[in-house]
């Protein structure tokens, strides 16, 4: 990693530097000249000295230090010609302004005999006020050129899909149009902030890609949970540095509104400029609200998928209601009539049993209804004893339930978890033949539940989560829809397949992030 920060500091200097060697190199001749003229010149008098010799030599000192200075600005190479036009124009203008206030003042004197110290004296304050012109001029164009950038990636920020789309262009702008190579934005994912976007030159050269855990103690999170921009100009004083070994000596962390943070990092201590730092500000504002409306736009989009769910879960339903509700309400209304006729006690068991048919189809239009709603608030769950309620509140008709060991915990809707259970265990019942166990036991990334019966024909186990699928005359064709509905409002996955027994295996794939831990060993139950 020092290798890397070695050589992205050399990356820092922006291209060649030699027009500040060159405005420092001639800023140091007039200084010696002062020094000379100082140390080997006779002066007639301490006012003379004082104004002619001892003003312009700090003036030319003055000069030589503010070289340095923008020596550390490490500005790009444009900037630095600017300067170098008007440090040139000031020294050589008023250079030649004292040149021909000389020979006015002495006409006829010989040139060798001229007072050069006139000279010497206007060429270092030309230099002087060069530098500075120069310098506010820099500045401003420095400035125009950073805000028509920021214009610029402020206008692809807005064309950016995704959170993690925009922190990159931020973490370019910053490096490309900030001048603040070592940039990462992290967005806020539950309780950490995770690292989402670098700059170019911080991709390549920083090894570690550090994530942030809130409560371990770091300064991402307090920037974030207090919403103000900080400067640490000495990572070293620091106590909640998240690496204590960094070559990395300052940082500048900007909260970006609720979504997260971005750091600009410096390798040396004092290193940013109040441009930089009002820069940095202002691309934070602007990515926040791009964030804000990306937000919305998901929040959209995921509401209108809610929406056209729904629409198709009412067509369902209607479906259900005028076919399958039609068909007993028929059998009840011809079976009623010769009830009144006959008064024969089998037209009333079959009016009773297409009422048991229609409060079966009225439960699970219901339970189908309330499986589709997507889970809002999920709690630990452990998988055993959900599974053996489940048991507990399903006529098994003989069927042996066994559950595996360390089938462990999950963050899930208890109430729907055992509805997926009971529907499961029920569609063994009623669709196994010959079956006799039903097993529950977990897997590399999740559970599966099999039974030993006949299994499903492959050719029909795309359809049977299905509405309406059945192949029983006396089943609704919904229970394992409303399996499907409760997998999809976790966000899970289910297949079905052949058991190993040759009967039919239903796997739940369960995100590593919903999954908690397993279990010790567990005993069998029935």
């Amino acid at each position: 990693m020092t290798d890397g920060l070695v050589k992205m500091s050399g990356l820092l200097r922006f291209g060649d530097s030699w027009p500040i060697y060159l405005i420092g190199g001639l800023s140091f001749a007039l200084s010696v000249t002062h020094v000379y003229r100082l140390l080997f010149i006779d002066m007639p008098s301490t006012t003379t000295f004082v104004f002619r010799d001892i003003g312009p030599f700090f003036a030319g000192l003055a000069v030589l230090v503010g070289v340095f200075l923008l020596y550390k600005q490490k500005l790009a190479f444009q900037y630095q010609l600017r300067i170098l036009g008007w440090f040139l124009a000031g020294l050589n203008t008023l250079a030649l302004i004292g040149f021909f206030m000389t020979l006015t003042q002495q006409s006829g004197i010989q040139f060798l005999d001229m007072p050069v110290y006139l000279i010497l004296n206007s060429a270092t304050a030309g230099a002087g006020i060069g530098l500075i012109v120069g310098l506010y001029d820099v500045r401003s164009k420095h400035r125009d050129d950073a805000l028509r950038g920021l214009h610029d990636a402020t206008q692809n920020l807005l064309e950016a899909e995704s959170k993690e789309k925009a922190g990159q262009i931020t973490a370019d702008a910053a490096q490309s149009v900030i001048q603040l190579p070592l940039t990462g934005f992290w967005l806020r994912k539950g309780d950490n902030l995770e690292l989402v976007a670098m700059s170019e030159t911080a991709e390549q050269v920083i090894e570690e890609h550090p994530d942030f855990e809130k409560g371990e103690g770091s300064l991402a999170w307090e920037v974030y949970e207090k919403q103000e921009p900080k400067l640490f100009e000495d990572l070293s004083i620091e106590e909640d540095v998240h690496n204590p070994d960094t070559a990395v000596k300052s940082e500048y962390i900007v909260p970006v509104g609720e979504h997260g943070v971005m750091i600009n990092g410096s390798l040396s201590r004092g290193e940013f400029s109040s441009m930089q730092l009002e820069l940095s500000r202002l691309m934070a504002v602007h990515t926040e609200l791009v964030l804000d409306r990306i937000e919305r736009a998901e929040s959209l989009e995921t509401r209108e998928q809610e929406l056209q769910k729904q629409n198709e879960r009412l067509e369902q339903f209607a479906s259900v209601v005028s076919h399958d509700l039609r068909n007993p309400i028929n059998v009840i209304d011809g079976y009623l009539s010769l009830a009144r006729e006959t008064h024969a006690e089998e037209d009333f068991d079959e009016i009773r049993t297409a009422v048991d048919r229609m409060e079966d189809l009225v439960d699970d239009l219901l339970a189908l209804a309330r499986s589709g709603e997507s889970i809002q608030n999920r709690s630990p769950v452990g998988l055993r004893s959900v599974a053996e309620n489940a048991g507990n509140n399903v006529d098994l008709e003989g069927l042996e339930l066994e559950l595996g060991s360390e089938l462990g915990m999950v963050e899930a809707d208890e109430s729907r978890l055992q509805q997926l259970f009971e529907n499961l265990f029920r569609n063994a019942v009623e669709h196994a033949e010959n079956a006799d166990t039903i097993r529950v036991e977990p897997t590399s990334n999740g559970i599966a539940i099999e039974d030993n019966g006949s299994g499903i024909p492959e050719e029909k186990q795309d359809s049977i989560f299905d509405y309406g699928y059945t192949s029983s005359d006396s089943g609704t064709g919904l229970g394992l829809a409303i399996v499907q509905e409760v997998i999809e409002g976790h966000n899970w996955e289910i297949s079905v397949s052949e058991a190993k027994d040759e009967g039919a295996r239903f796997e739940i794939r369960i995100p590593e992030e919903h999954r908690i831990n397993r279990s010790k060993p567990e005993t069998k139950v029935s």
